[in-house]
């Protein structure tokens, strides 16, 4: 009997757009040989083919930029590194993505449901009554509203249950009621539901709750912390100088056999990696804008911890005497061996330990005697005075400081910041601009 599943467009986007990931080839795996149906539609293909090219772009703008870097003028010519340091084309890597999602579709000979004859009425009736999946937090959702009435649509005409996989809170919201979905919150919760009559399934349950091998599993892990290439994009000059685990802990999701003696069990894991590292200090760094470079650099050296997680695959060896599975484990699986991870500071950063900013002497007496900052609250502003605020003395002021405060208030007329004693009888105006413009 066909079963049907729709991914929602943070599945995709969830996925990197990488349609080569275990759970994605799992998924293709299951529609190929056990009559699952992957269904989608015009909404859904357009919002993750906009974000591809959004995020694409994106990625290969700052990874040129990075290319480009005068640092690697004497690598760029040599044999050795002149392909790894050659400039990425935009369009062409954003096609080449876009092409291996819409192969993705087609291989998997997916289904694409129509959205038309949708009841506009009822979908703006929702939006008033604010039902999922409009919030008060998220009043805009006609597209998934829309996708929504679409698959209840189908559904009844299908007549069968639909999986659906979304990591959205208020598109699963708008299914709750209705028996004839089943929902799930990622492409992996629904591989382990998936998997969970199997007995190589029950085998490996058993297995990780009695913590069998628990130490050798950690070291693996261990080591493979130190395999991950690790980068920053908020960060210039981003370099880790020193790092070490500080913590892993480990879910089990699923588990497959290979053959008669190899198993794989998928893992959820989580990594807390403790960082020495170091980068450019934008705030005290002075760039100059004619000859492009900068003239004085200052660094951060910044002691963090780290936390993120990772889908990895670990191999066993698997030996069946009669119907009881002995479960050996190998190693970490090579195809994780090839990891990056992005250890953006609102996504990862768990903890700043230590942190100080560090520049050479010389560098130092050049900044101090030509930062401008702030006369209000010590701000730095630059390393000249033009486009600043001012106070009545012709202090510069940041823009945050620039408004009327218990600190002074701001005269409308001349634009400069003045203590309250300086305001006029009009309560607007300071003494000067009432008495040169007679106000």
């Amino acid at each position: 009997m066909e079963r049907y599943i729709f991914l929602d467009t943070n599945i995709y986007i969830n996925a990197r757009y990488s349609f080569e990931s275990p759970h994605m080839k799992k998924l293709s795996e299951l529609i190929t040989e056990d009559a699952l149906v992957l269904l989608c539609c015009s909404t859904c293909m357009g919002e993750v083919e906009k974000h591809i090219k959004n995020d694409l772009r994106k990625a290969v703008k700052e990874l040129n930029k990075v290319l480009k870097m005068i640092e690697f003028a004497a690598l760029r010519n040599e044999d050795l590194y002149k392909d790894k340091l050659r400039i990425m084309d935009e369009e062409s890597s954003v096609e080449y993505v876009l092409k291996k999602f819409r192969d993705y579709l087609q291989e998997n000979n997916a289904v694409i449901f129509s959205l038309q004859d949708i009841d506009i009425e009822e979908v703006m009736q929702d939006y008033f009554d604010k039902k999922a999946p409009f919030e008060e937090q998220k009043p805009n959702e006609f597209k998934d509203a829309i996708m929504i009435k679409a698959l209840k649509k189908y559904q009844c005409e299908l007549g069968e249950k639909i999986i659906i996989v979304s990591s959205d809170k208020g598109f699963r919201q708008a299914f709750l009621d209705n028996s004839n979905f089943v929902l799930f919150e990622k492409l992996v919760d629904f591989l382990q539901y998936q998997q969970r009559n199997d007995n190589i399934q029950e085998v490996f349950e058993e297995y990780f709750e009695d913590d069998l091998e628990y130490e050798k599993i950690l070291d693996e892990l261990d080591g493979l912390v130190q395999s991950i290439q690790y980068y920053f994009d908020e960060r210039e000059e981003f370099e880790i100088r020193d790092i070490e685990v500080d913590d892993i802990t480990y879910e089990f999701n699923y588990a497959e056999a290979k053959s008669d003696k190899y198993a794989n069990a998928f893992l959820t894991v989580y990594f807390y990696v403790k960082i020495k590292c170091k980068y450019l200090d934008l705030e005290n760094s002075y760039y100059d804008k004619q000859n492009k470079e900068y003239v004085i650099k200052s660094y951060i050296e910044s002691k963090e911890v780290h936390r993120f997680e990772h889908e990895i695959i670990l191999d066993f060896d698997c030996k069946q005497n009669k119907e009881k599975f002995e479960l050996t484990f190998d190693s970490v699986n090579e195809n994780m061996y090839d990891i990056m991870i992005d250890l953006s500071e609102n996504d990862t950063l768990f903890d700043c330990i230590d942190q100080k900013s560090v520049m050479e002497e010389k560098d130092k007496k050049w900044f101090e005697n030509n930062v401008i900052k702030c006369s209000e609250c010590g701000k730095i502003l630059g390393f000249n005075d033009s486009g600043n605020f001012h106070d009545y003395n012709g202090e510069p002021i940041c823009d945050s400081c620039a408004v009327t405060n218990d600190k002074g208030f701001i005269c409308p007329m001349c634009g400069f910041k003045n203590p309250y004693e300086r305001m006029g009888n009009s309560g607007t105006y300071c003494v000067d601009c009432e008495e040169n413009y007679d106000v």
